[in-house]
């Protein structure tokens, strides 16, 4: 496992819990816990800002977080108290009676002496039990030993260590403290251990220094340390059973120090504060508590105070010491350290089976990570200009860590998140906000800026799960194709020869790298908005984010309102819209989206190729509406959008009982518009619009500005034109085209079925213009045009034209090669003959001030119900009024006219006279 040289660049997250207060008295909890709150805002700055930074500036090499000591309460001894002790020097526990034994070194200078200086007492110091005459003219300090179950005495006068039985009236065994090492020229305090091992420190003798000594139980000498560094005067010891350490008190310093067995100091405690205030501290022990409720794991720390000498003023302590509060990692840092005041030590717990891994930011910060007992267990080995230690812990181990080096402004990174199980790897969140990186062609990854690399041999599955807060995962792919299935808050990724699998991430950045990759993403069950560009996508919603880089993207809203859009590539694009799913494809990408209520398709048009867009229809009815540069379908309830693209193509399926809708708007530029059943095309001059199988086209002329055309076409059945200047529909069985607002409209019948047109120069009731309009029709074609408009129909069976306000005149025309006939009365006029297609065309004008009718092969005739004519002239006569004029008719090339008379069955033929005038009042 090598690591990685990649950091987080975002927040950090820290953990800084209080350990288990063990052997602590009930009645101190409250105070005890201030008294943290106090130390963490004295010796440390402990606050959590947003993000996951837990900034904690060392301002002294001690533990960080250290526990701490607290008085409960002192008894004195001679003077206020009941104990004959003069200056208590010693002090130890008897377990087996529950009674503290006090070691009185100078009441033999006194005048209070009478032969006893070992004082048997209860916890509270309200009761002795008995008095010992040692016959040890200074008995130093004093240690009960449960190995052997005998009391150990030194004397600093004549250098020794003395075994005595539980009668303390005799030494048993005697040896030199001096003899087993030269520097061991004051014994003072002594203390066992569960081993029989006893601990004596040597307190100030000369140049020798101070120093702690170990002998076995037959008063060997074992080895030796030195605390001459941080204590002048050692005068007490103390072994604690729970940490197996060893406390020392200095009177100079008016502190207690803490040590490893092997010499590696660990804590300071300041007893300055105790009052009343101490004034020679001397002896030190570990027992129960005084205090009868309080359970029997609860222990105190005694320290004997000796006074001034030869004074009856001596009293004993009871103090206690908070457990260490350990920082519990998961992950951690720490920011800031300074080393150049001195090595900083830590105490660790692991919170699962994983890879404990320590990294610094600087090359010259040395780690050295030790084990519960402060015993070596790996020192930190350079790395990219940093220092890391990777060590496997099991959940709940207890470690040390010393930071030491020349370096200030040091950040420590500690981390108990990866877990490596034969071939798979286990990486773990936090409570708080993670960034786990992945990278797949590497095998390399890291959490919250520490890297970890395994080789394709080691390991083959990774996992993730984020825990707690707001997770980020960032991954790369291989050389070679990935896959991946990503969640809201989970995934799924696989490639050559690895898997990786996450859960509990609020944030996913996926990118295949190199391959031909595939990706799947799905929306959250809210609300999402999926945002696509050539081979990336982006999924956000509820809270969560998915990023994506493949050539193959398969998007799937998750069941709300979700909404899809997609961007065009430099190159050519199709899009393409179905009812609940849609796909875009062009050069290296392709993307498909599935359960999106809105998708947008964004092309830029006349740029970046030449994109064309299809949308295709449901079985029920849909609705299509193209504009100006978008065109959107409602289908199933679903809105699908397309803007900017050159070429937009839509195809309706509904059925009979539900038809399609088509509505399209011309363009600000010259647009033709052709409307045939069930399809339609505009032409405009920077895209095209076609639609097919849409049984109702609606088409608007939004921009009045432009030279537009519009031709409609019929059907091979029987098919309707209804025109006027505003409006024009063709409808026949199964479709209905209608153009509104268009200056030109031409109709064209395909000559099968039986085609009528009815043309008005009146766009409604409302229409009110007073304008002059034309119509002019013949066999083949047929038009009515007026100011700003013009109406033509094609081939069509029947041809009705309806005149309105203004002088209308229309023109009508017979054919070349058959017999044509006129029909006219006050109504109108209507002109019939044989059709082009075998037919017969019939072309009516109706209200109409002028009528101009022409025949031409002289075989036609013309029928005139109550029309004036002048017999004489048959022209127009010249006292003839305009205003008493209700439609005046001319006649061309009829062989015969019939003037016939309503009521009656008389008529009067004219014969062979070209040009023929006809009015009606």
């Amino acid at each position: 496992m090598i690591a990685d040289s990649s950091h987080s660049d975002g927040g950090c997250y820290a953990t800084c819990e209080t350990g288990y207060m063990s052997r602590l008295p009930k009645r101190l909890v409250r105070s005890l816990f201030s008294a943290s709150a106090d130390l963490g805002a004295a010796g440390t700055e402990r606050r959590r800002p947003k993000g996951r930074s837990c900034r904690i500036e060392a301002l002294e090499p001690r533990l960080f977080l250290a526990g701490d000591i607290a008085l409960v309460r002192h008894f004195d001894l001679w003077d206020g108290g009941i104990i004959r002790s003069t200056d208590a020097s010693g002090i130890t526990y008897h377990p087996p009676s529950g009674h503290l034994l006090i070691a009185d070194s100078e009441i033999d200078q006194t005048g209070y002496f009478v032969g006893n200086n070992v004082f048997e007492v209860s916890l509270a110091g309200d009761t002795v039990y008995a008095e010992y005459a040692t016959g040890n003219s200074e008995p130093t300090g004093i240690t009960y030993s449960e190995f052997d179950g005998f009391y150990y005495v030194t004397n600093d006068d004549l250098r020794t260590i003395s075994r005595y039985g539980l009668a303390l009236n005799s030494a048993l065994a005697t040896a030199s403290t001096k003899d087993a090492d030269s520097v061991l020229r004051d014994p003072e305090g002594i203390a066992s251990d569960s081993a029989g091992n006893l601990y004596v420190v040597n307190g100030r003798s000369g140049a020798t220094g101070i120093w702690v000594a170990a002998f076995d139980a037959n008063l060997q000498f074992l080895y030796k340390f030195s605390v001459s560094d941080r204590m002048a005067d050692a005068e007490g010891i103390a072994y604690d059973r729970a940490s197996r350490h060893l406390y020392l008190v200095s009177q100079s310093e008016m502190a207690v120090f803490e040590y490893t067995l092997e010499g590696m100091f660990v804590d300071e405690y300041d007893i300055r504060g105790f009052s009343p205030a101490p004034r020679s501290p001397q002896g030190l022990c570990f027992a129960p508590t005084s205090d009868p409720d309080d359970g029997p794991g609860a222990m105190a720390l005694y320290i004997a105070d000796g006074g001034v000498d030869d004074q009856p003023d001596g009293r004993v302590y009871e103090a206690v010491i908070t457990s260490r509060a350990a920082l519990s990692v998961d992950f951690l840092e720490l920011h800031g350290l300074d080393l150049l005041a001195g090595d900083l030590l830590y105490n660790i717990t692991t919170v699962r089976s994983a890879t404990l891994t320590l990294e610094t930011s600087s090359i010259d910060a040395q780690l050295t990570l030790l084990d519960a007992d402060f015993r070596p267990l790996q020192v930190s080995a350079p790395f990219d200009g940093r220092q890391r230690i990777d060590w496997p812990a099991e959940v709940g181990e207890v470690f040390n860590l010393r930071v030491g080096g020349v370096a200030a402004n040091v950040d420590l990174h500690a981390a108990n998140l990866v877990r490596r199980q034969q071939r798979t790897v286990a990486v773990y969140g936090t409570a708080d906000d993670d960034h786990f990186v992945f990278d797949a062609s590497a095998r390399r990854f890291s959490i919250n800026g520490l890297g970890y690399e395994f080789s394709p041999v080691e390991t083959a599955a990774y996992s993730f799960d984020g825990l707690g807060g707001r997770d980020r995962v960032q991954f790369a792919g291989s050389d070679g194709p990935d896959a991946a299935t990503l969640y809201p808050t989970s995934a799924t990724l696989s490639g050559a020869g690895y898997s990786l699998s996450f859960t509990g991430v609020e944030s996913t950045a996926y990118d295949g790298a190199g391959g031909f990759d595939s990706v799947s993403l799905y929306g959250s069950q809210g609300a999402d908005t999926y945002t696509a560009w050539p081979g990336k996508g982006e999924m956000a919603g509820d809270g969560v984010s998915i990023t994506v880089a493949a050539e193959l993207i398969y998007a799937r809203g998750g069941g709300g309102t979700d909404r899809a859009t997609v961007y065009d590539s430099p190159a050519d694009d199709l899009y393409e819209f179905f009812p609940v799913w849609a796909r875009v494809t062009g050069p290296g990408y392709f993307h498909h989206l599935l359960g999106f209520v809105n998708m947008f398709g964004e092309a830029a048009l006349g740029k970046n190729g030449v994109d064309r867009v299809i949308f295709r229809g449901s079985p029920a009815a849909d609705w299509v509406k193209s504009t100006t540069l978008t065109t959107r379908m409602l289908t199933l309830g679903a809105w699908r959008h397309a803007t900017g693209f050159d070429t937009i193509t839509a195809y309706g399926r509904g059925e009979k009982g539900s038809p399609d809708r088509f509505v399209v708007e011309d363009t600000p530029g010259e647009d033709t518009l052709k409307l045939r059943p069930l399809e339609t095309h505009l032409i405009a001059p920077a895209y095209g619009v076609s639609a097919f199988g849409f049984g109702t086209v609606q088409a608007t002329r939004a921009n009045p500005d432009s030279n537009d055309h519009v031709a409609l076409e019929d059907s091979a059945g029987d098919d309707v034109l209804m025109a006027d200047p505003a409006v024009a529909t063709l409808y026949g069985a199964g479709y209905s085209n209608t153009v509104t607002g268009f200056p030109s409209v031409a109709a064209y019948s395909s000559g099968d079925g039986f085609d009528q047109a009815f043309f008005s120069d009146s766009a409604g009731p409302a229409d009110t213009r007073n304008r002059n309009d034309t119509f002019t029709a013949n066999s083949l074609s047929a038009e009515l045009k007026g100011p700003g408009y013009l109406l033509r129909a094609r081939l069509f069976d029947e041809v009705h034209a309806q005149a309105g306000l203004g002088h209308d005149v229309a023109w009508l025309y017979g054919t070349w090669n058959g017999s044509d006939l006129l029909d006219a009365d006050a109504a109108g006029v209507a002109l019939s003959g044989p059709g082009p297609n075998g037919g017969v065309f019939a072309n009516y004008a109706r209200a109409f001030d002028e009528i101009h009718t022409s025949a031409v092969t002289g075989e036609d005739t013309a029928v005139l119900r109550d029309a004036v004519v002048d017999v004489v002239t048959y022209g127009q006569p010249d006292n003839l009024s305009a205003k008493t004029i209700g439609q005046v008719l001319w006649l061309k090339h009829f062989e015969r006219i019939e003037l016939r008379k309503s009521g009656a069955s008389e008529k009067t033929e004219i014969h062979d006279v070209d040009r023929v005038f006809a009015y009606w009042q």
